[in-house]
């Protein structure tokens, strides 16, 4: 049993530097340009409100990519994206909007309800143990936009953070095996299962049962509104024969709303994003869960000199950048090239939580007479979160004295959801990607496309 121990250790600690490896080499490869991504599927500058019309085409894409760049010398832009197909999701109050048009005007308490838990079973579709399963997977903001899985407990306090937005009482069950939502129809409580999609219905009537009662009456439960009636029907019987082993009945769950987040994308001047669609490159931001089959990626790419020209919100002082992401970090690497001659580039330092911080790994290094340069891996320690402040020091954390000017090249690999992502798929031109932009700032946005043929190397390296 030792031997075996030592060797799934040795076993993980190998898959741990291979993953690091993937995220760097792709991370560098990102560095190098655009040209590497794809095919061009359409180009287009623009200011605030701008849609994108997909051109015809037949070609079997396996992934869609978009990249936006602020053009903008001075200002932080907020960009939004949706298609026909997917709606915006970014915000608790677009989720709340999306449910009451999908309801329909003048809608009753009960029809709004099913609207919004109609909403969650579409956007979280895999039931998936997330990055981090801390609160802030349970805010549906994040679990739409952000993982889109999660486990039942994180759909059903999503399900009811929504519901109170709507002015709907709602609360959440533990049936001890198994985690829903109730809401108060203005009569009766009425339980939804967003996870399962497991009802128990009153007798001739379309009304379900309260949480409370389905320990009790679990024999009564039936499959609901599930595409695949033998998928249904295996759901109904694992509830069913989960409850039979329960010795307690049902309590409360411990929720509250948590509304807190925003999905936005914010660009600083000069800074690009570049997102991944259903792609197999998701493989290569592998967190230590496995994730699901298929996920989109997004990579925060910008280059900026230090100290800065142009203050921005997110500038602490001269030599510390602090980044906020929409989306987990999943690694990536940060470039730094000394612009006086002769001076080696400063070390970077990134905060890992609690006021502590750790130095970044050195990868790589040139010098010569004209330039010195540097080229570090952020920590694993990141890994899992959303935001980090990387403060450029010398070796030891607090020597910012006589530092030198540096251009700054960074590259974070994040993990987004597959649901929300405006997907680029074939088709006749009727789809179109509309780009919300919170100022006037000028803004490039380009669509590529990669197909089979293009992801055989990608292939062939994971197989490996």
């Amino acid at each position: 049993m030792m031997f075996h121990a030592e060797r799934l250790v040795a076993f993980r600690n190998r898959c741990i530097r291979v993953s690091a490896f993937l995220i760097l080499v792709f991370g560098l490869s990102v560095l190098e340009g655009l040209p590497c991504l794809g095919n061009l599927l359409a180009r287009k500058q623009g200011t605030t409100h701008t849609t994108i019309v997909l051109p015809r085409q037949s070609i079997p894409l396996t992934t869609g990519i978009i990249v936006i760049r602020n053009q903008s010398h001075s200002d932080i832009v907020t960009f939004r994206l949706s298609t026909p197909s997917t709606p915006d999701l970014t915000t608790f109050d677009r989720i709340l909007a999306e449910v009451r048009r999908r309801a329909g005007e003048q809608s009753s308490t009960t029809t709004l309800a099913r609207s919004a838990y109609n909403l969650v079973s579409e956007f979280r579709p895999y039931n998936w143990m997330s990055a981090k399963p801390t609160e802030e997977v349970f805010d549906p903001v994040k679990l739409f936009n952000v993982y889109g899985y999660g486990l039942c407990d994180a759909a059903a306090r999503s399900l009811a953070t929504i519901l109170y937005g709507l002015g709907i009482p709602a609360t959440v069950w533990d049936l001890r095996v198994h985690v829903i939502t109730d809401f108060f129809d203005g009569v009766f409580w009425q339980g939804l299962d967003p996870d399962m999609r497991v009802h128990g219905y009153v007798r001739k009537t379309s009304r379900t049962l309260s949480g409370r009662l389905y320990w009790k009456n679990r024999k009564e439960l039936q499959p609901a509104e599930v595409p695949d009636p033998e998928m249904g029907e295996m759901l109904r019987k694992q509830l069913v024969t989960a409850l039979d082993h329960v010795t307690s009945p049902p309590l409360r769950a411990w929720w509250i709303p948590v509304t807190t987040h925003d999905a936005g994308i914010r660009l600083r001047p000069g800074e690009e994003i570049i997102r991944f669609s259903d792609s197999r490159l998701g493989y290569y931001a592998t967190l230590s869960t496995n994730p699901p089959p298929l996920y989109a990626n997004a990579v925060f790419r910008w280059e900026r000199e230090l100290p800065a020209d142009v203050p921005t919100e997110d500038d602490l002082e001269d030599m510390a950048i602090r980044s906020k992401f929409p989306y987990v970090i999943v690694g990536g690497t940060v470039h730094l090239t000394s612009l006086e001659a002769g001076t080696p580039p400063p070390v970077p330092w990134v905060s890992v939580g609690d006021g502590n911080y750790e130095k970044c790994l050195l990868v790589e290094s040139t010098d010569d007479a004209f330039e010195s340069s540097a080229t570090y891996e952020l920590p694993q320690s990141l890994v899992g979160r959303y935001d980090f402040t990387l403060r450029l020091c010398g070796e030891d954390l607090f020597s910012t004295e006589n530092l030198p000017r540096v251009r700054l090249e960074q590259v974070v690999l994040t993990q987004c959801s597959p649901s929300t992502f405006p997907s680029i798929s074939e088709g006749d031109g009727e789809e179109f990607v509309q780009v919300e932009v919170s100022n006037n700032a000028l803004f490039d946005m380009t669509l590529l496309y990669r197909t089979p043929e293009d992801c055989v190397d990608d292939f062939s390296v994971l197989g490996d």
